[in-house]
């Protein structure tokens, strides 16, 4: 039931593209479907280490508590803003089944 999310850091002039990003998963001849990432979080600047390297836990604390979100909600490499309605699902599914404790803060 893992459902993976990606975090991607764009140029600052550029915007995510939603269909030009499941083009590309689309694409990639060693990414089978259910690789591909259910989750994607854009943004401004990774967190970083003082080593240099991405600071997972920041990024993991707010999960999916953020409004640059997109996620695909079916199979299908669609992928669309998610927002407060979908939010609210999730958080109704994790409680249907008890693991509220898992959520994001």
């Amino acid at each position: 039931g893992d459902e993976v999310m990606v975090a991607i850091e764009l140029r600052p002039e550029a915007r995510f593209d939603a269909d030009g990003f499941a083009t590309f998963l689309a694409s990639q001849p060693d990414l089978g479907t259910k690789w591909a990432p259910r989750f994607v979080r854009v943004v401004d600047a990774m967190p970083l280490t003082a080593t240099n390297k991405i600071d997972k836990a920041p990024l993991r604390r707010v999960g999916w508590n953020v409004d640059d979100i997109y996620w695909r909600p079916t199979a299908e490499l669609d992928y669309v803003p998610f927002n407060d309605s979908d939010r609210a699902a999730y958080r109704d599914r994790y409680a249907e089944h008890g693991r509220e404790s898992l959520l994001p803060a």
